[in-house]
């Protein structure tokens, strides 16, 4: 057994030996915990930041439908570009992009809408707004006459919700091409594609006997 003194000192050598690595471990293990919650605090203001950023940006296109003017276009510019560029790693980037396309549209700058939803794409967003940004940037190349590119837009699978839109977009590409053989093929596979309940059966409908072969 030890006496008082040799247990002190045994306590004392033991902790030079030990002691720097139960510190160290302690240490890393408040930084670990300081860091986690740190993080979750971050992500929790990045989160609110980019919803309170997104919120004000749709104010500001709603305002803009209602009543368009120059000044109102570019406030709902500025605020999506400032959202992209505070916030571009969530989601609410994806439809800042989409704002910003549709806001050229509506000036009718097809190229500049065609240039947001590239960089949306490039992006990576979620495989739901990605099949949006697809359907809509092969809409405005069908508007600039770009069949070629219209196809290439459509070149991915998408869900099967879309399958219709998507096979109409294709046939209004080969239209464009003049392939009418192809076109109608596109068409009546996006007829079979649609519900019942989908108002676009009779354009589709339309759009094949216009194509129907003459005798």
């Amino acid at each position: 057994m030890y006496n008082e003194e040799e247990q002190i000192e045994a306590i004392k050598d033991w902790w030079r030996a030990n002691g720097n690595s139960i510190l160290i471990a302690l240490l890393v293990a408040v930084l670990a915990s300081v860091g986690w919650r740190w993080w979750n605090n971050h992500n929790t203001n990045i989160s609110l930041g980019a919803s309170s950023a997104y919120s004000e940006m749709t104010q500001l296109m709603d305002e803009q439908l209602n009543n368009p003017s120059a000044a109102g276009r570019a406030a709902v510019q500025t605020q999506a570009e400032q959202l992209i560029a505070d916030y571009g790693k969530t989601g609410y980037a994806s439809f800042a992009y989409l704002t910003l396309a549709q806001v050229a549209v509506q000036e009718e700058e097809y190229e500049q809408a065609v240039e947001q939803l590239e960089k949306l794409l490039a992006a990576k967003p979620d495989k739901e707004v990605e099949a949006i940004a697809r359907i809509r940037l092969a809409r405005l190349q069908l508007q600039l006459n770009n069949p070629d590119a219209a196809l290439a837009a459509l070149d991915k699978k998408l869900a099967q919700a879309w399958q219709s839109r998507v096979l109409e977009l294709r046939g209004d590409a080969y239209q464009q091409q003049a392939s009418a053989e192809q076109a109608r093929e596109a068409y009546t596979q996006a007829l079979q594609a649609a519900t019942a309940q989908d108002s676009a059966r009779n354009r589709l409908q339309m759009k094949i006997d216009n194509l129907a072969p003459t005798s």
